[in-house]
């Protein structure tokens, strides 16, 4: 298996499919009370250095019915703004993992475990 990248400072993003309810183990804060950053896991699919590509891509996948984000991530001054896609939302990363191995198996899709921050 290949390592996760690592964590990288990205602006927030926008799930496409966003659920209508939290997601199991999730909470949300009370009124007038901030949430505490929630950690995640995520699998990422494919990055673009164009916005248009990833959302294309996130699209495809969306209209498949999995839950899709796209986050945009400054990886330097050599390399740019890179935008990441990214499927699924894992409490664990075991989680993540066989997601990641049943879309191998599946799709014939490569992809890496990455934590996120809500």
């Amino acid at each position: 298996p290949v390592p996760p990248p690592a964590p990288q400072a990205e602006a927030p993003g926008q799930w496409l499919n966003p659920p209508e309810a939290p997601a199991p183990g999730e909470t949300t804060a009370s009124e007038g009370e901030a949430p505490a950053p929630k950690t995640f896991f995520t699998v990422q699919i494919a990055s673009f250095p164009e916005k248009d590509l990833a959302d294309k891509e996130a699209a495809r996948w969306r209209e498949k019915g999995y839950r899709v984000l796209v986050r945009e991530v400054f990886l330097g001054p050599k390399k740019g703004t890179w935008y990441r896609v990214y499927m699924g939302r894992f409490q664990t990363v075991d989680e993540a993992k066989r997601f990641a191995e049943k879309l191998a198996k599946e799709k014939g899709l490569k992809s890496y475990i990455v934590p996120l921050r809500q």
